[in-house]
C-alpha cells in the first residue's frame, strides 16, 4: 500500500473515497497528501475498526469516516472523487459490480487504486482446508464464496469492461513468517477470508478441525520454515478525460 500510495503522487487536493478503510493505515497516509483543500471519505463495516481509524487520523476535518457497505456508499456518488482507493478488501465486495461503481463515481480523469488477493491465496493453507472440507462436508455449515481475481489479466479485462484504462499493474506476493503452524493458524484466522471460513464451521467441529488443520500443515512442511505466502495484484485505473464519440 505503501508502494500504490506513493505511485500516486498525490499533490493535494485531491476528493478521495476510501473502501474498507479497516483501522485507517492508508486513510492517515491519504489525509496529510490531500491537505485540507482536499477530502477523504473512508467507509468500513465494522463500527470497532473505524473507532481505531478515528484515534489514528486524529484532528483532521477535511477526514469523514461513514459505516456501512463501501459499494452502496460508492453507488451514491457518481461523477464526484478525484480517486478511489482498496486496500485488501475486493474479493470481500464483488469486483466487477465495484469496478463500475467506481468508474461512476469518479470524475473524469479520476483513478482507482487497490491491492487485492489473488483467487485462492495463500494457495497451500487454502488447499489443506479444502481438503479437509471435503473429508467432512458436514463440518461447514454454509457455503463461503469470494470474488478475487485469477491475475493481473483477470483484474485488466474486467477493468475495461468498466470503461477503465489500466495504467499500473503489478503481481506479486507478501510472505509472513511464522514461528510455527499455529502462529500461522492464528495469522490467517485475522484475515478477511480466514475468519469468513472460520464463522462458516460447525462449532462442535471445529477443535477437530484446527487439530486436522495443523496436523497436515505441519507435515506440509516438512521441518522447513513455516512462511505464510499471499499472492496479489496491484493497479492503478484511470477513467477517460471525456467520452468517446
Amino acid at each position: 500500500m505503501d508502494e500504490l500510495l506513493a505511485r500516486l503522487r498525490l499533490s493535494g487536493g485531491e476528493r478521495v473515497f476510501e473502501a474498507g478503510c479497516g483501522t485507517g493505515y492508508a486513510t492517515l497516509q491519504l489525509a496529510q497528501k490531500v491537505g485540507s483543500s482536499g477530502s477523504v471519505l473512508g467507509v468500513d463495516l465494522s463500527a470497532r475498526m473505524l473507532e481505531q481509524a478515528r484515534r489514528r487520523v486524529g484532528q483532521a476535518p477535511w477526514v469523514e469516516f461513514m459505516a456501512g457497505d463501501a459499494l452502496e456508499a460508492l453507488q451514491a456518488s457518481a461523477g464526484h472523487f478525484d480517486l478511489v482507493l482498496a486496500s485488501w478488501v475486493l474479493g470481500y465486495i464483488p469486483l466487477e459490480p465495484f469496478f463500475a461503481a467506481a468508474a461512476a463515481a469518479l470524475a473524469p480523469g479520476g483513478r482507482l487504486a487497490f491491492v487485492v488477493h489473488k483467487k485462492d491465496s495463500p494457495r497451500r493453507e487454502l488447499s489443506i482446508f479444502a481438503e479437509l472440507v471435503a473429508e467432512d462436508p458436514s463440518s461447514l455449515l454454509k457455503q463461503v464464496d469470494f470474488d478475487f481475481p485469477r491475475d493481473g489479466e483477470h483484474v485488466r479485462s474486467a477493468l475495461a469492461r468498466a470503461g477503465l484504462a489500466c495504467e499500473y499493474l503489478h503481481e506479486g506476493a507478501v510472505t509472513f513468517d511464522c514461528a510455527d503452524p499455529q502462529a500461522a493458524l492464528e495469522h490467517l484466522l485475522k484475515s478477511g477470508a480466514g475468519t469468513a471460513f472460520y464463522d462458516a464451521t460447525d462449532p462442535a467441529k471445529r477443535p477437530r478441525l484446527e487439530r486436522r488443520f495443523l496436523e497436515r500443515l505441519a507435515e506440509a512442511l516438512g521441518g522447513k520454515p513455516c512462511r505464510v505466502v499471499h499472492e496479489y495484484v496491484s493497479c492503478i485505473a484511470r477513467k477517460p478525460w471525456a467520452a468517446r464519440i
